[in-house]
This record gives structure tokens, C-alpha cells and sequence, in this order.
């Protein structure tokens, strides 16, 4: 379980995770609540664990790559197996950007 403290003190409710499943760091969203980003013991499914409930990230799981997470906005970048990376803004679920290599 994951409880977690800011500036404001602490935030309500905790983080459970599954057997195996990574931590990716934490974003703030839905008024400033913190919510665990994670991935699977798979590594395909990720979720955004929050202090009532937890999201399937549907739209941003599947990807054999690790994710990344912006170190202070709720962004996720994915890269995809045709190479392009999508940047998913978790705050609202929107794909913000889709980033393509000219290599």
C-alpha cells in the first residue's frame, strides 16, 4: 500500500498495487489528488491507481517499452511498436501529441 504526503500534507486514501506490479511514479490530478501511475507484472497494462478508484489506461497500455512519466505534470509518453511516441495528457485522458522520426 501507498499513502502519499505534499506541501498541503497528506493526500486521502491509499495505493494498492498487485503482486509484481511496477510503480511508475506519481501524477496530480482531478484537483490536485495524487495518483500512482503503474504497470503490470506483464508490463502491458497500465493503470492509474486513485484514491477512490483505479483506471485501466486502455488507450496507453500495450506498448513493450516502459513508459515515461513527466516528473511534475500528469504526462505519459508511449512509444509504439510502428516507432511513433504518443504523449497522453492523465488528467483528462487526451492524447496531446503524436511525435514520428524522419530517420
Amino acid at each position: 500500500m501507498w499513502r502519499f504526503a505534499g506541501p498541503d500534507g497528506l493526500h486521502p486514501g491509499t495505493r494498492r498495487t498487485e503482486e509484481g506490479e511496477e510503480p511508475l511514479g506519481v501524477v496530480l490530478v482531478e484537483g490536485g489528488q495524487a495518483h500512482l501511475v503503474t504497470r503490470s507484472a506483464s508490463g502491458l497494462l497500465l493503470r492509474l491507481r486513485g484514491p477512490v478508484a483505479d483506471t485501466v489506461l486502455t488507450k496507453w497500455s500495450g506498448s513493450p517499452h516502459p513508459p515515461a512519466l513527466h516528473p511534475s505534470l500528469p504526462l505519459l509518453a508511449v512509444q509504439r511498436q510502428n516507432g511513433t511516441i504518443d504523449v497522453a495528457d492523465l488528467a483528462t485522458g487526451n492524447r496531446l501529441l503524436t511525435l514520428r522520426s524522419e530517420a
